[in-house]
Parts: C-alpha cells; structure tokens; sequence
C-alpha cells in the first residue's frame, strides 16, 4: 500500500538543481529516510512508537516541517508498506511497541468509524515494513487548511 510520512528537513535538499546530494544533519529526518531507510529508534513522539504513516497527504504535511533552515519548500515521503493483517483500533496505546500477535501492521479508526483520529493511519513497527518510494516538494502558498 502507498502511504505518506511528514518529517523534518535541516538542509536545502531540492532546492534547485545544485542541492541534490543529500545533507548528513543527524536532525534531517528526510535525508536520513533517504540515506538509510526508517528507523524505529528515531520515530515517535512522546510515549508513541512506530513509523506513522498516512493516506491523507495533509496529515503528513502537519509534520512536516523545516528545522534551522528558512524555506518556502516542504517535503512529504511518498512510501510502500507491506503488511496484509491490519490491528484496528480506536484509540491509541502509547505503550504499543508491535501490533498484537498475528497482526502486521496498526491502522487507527477513524471518529466517523469510532475511533480518535480525523485521518486514517498506518503505524508500522518494523523497519523492513516500510521503504521510502519517492519526495513530494511542495509549497504552502495559497493553500490554506480546511
């Protein structure tokens, strides 16, 4: 399945036809991805753990970001994730570290479908379970939220 991840971005990767090598700024989450594949030890917020991932690209756009670095770009990874046995739940568990036995991946419901969250998603909780596939660079201008 494609989904899409939002992350941080240190560096001018994209920028124009001279930035295209990747930087090695250990808080670039992009390069990173891109150099290494996902991480489980540098995912997560808080207590939450796993590689969180979206069908909503405006979801993934939330987290992605530009850190010490002034841009009007922000990137968004397009990635595959292989599992064929979803856990749905409604509600989070931040002490999660893999979906229960006999499952591949998490999905999160949705409130309309009973559960928290506005937009589906998809955590993984190993790194072979993810590969990154491609980099949406995008602006904001003249976007807005709805």
């Amino acid at each position: 399945m494609i989904r899409f991840h939002g992350t941080r971005r240190s560096c001018r990767f994209g920028e124009s036809e001279q930035v295209e090598d990747l930087c090695a700024h250990e808080d670039c989450g992009l390069c990173g991805i891109l150099r290494h594949s996902f991480k489980l030890p540098q995912t997560g917020s808080g207590n939450m753990f796993g590689i969180y991932t979206t069908i909503a690209s405006s979801k993934a756009d939330a987290f992605s970001h530009n850190h010490h670095v002034r841009s009007n770009l922000h990137a968004v990874i397009v990635c595959r994730v292989a599992g064929r046995h979803a856990q749905y739940l409604k509600h989070a568990c931040e002490r999660r570290t893999a979906p229960d036995p006999g499952y591949d991946l998490v999905k999160a419901l949705t409130v309309r479908e009973g559960g928290d969250v506005l937009n589906p998603e998809t955590v993984v909780y190993r790194e072979d379970a993810i590969i990154p596939v491609a980099v949406i660079l995008y602006t904001r201008k003249g976007w807005r939220p709805s």
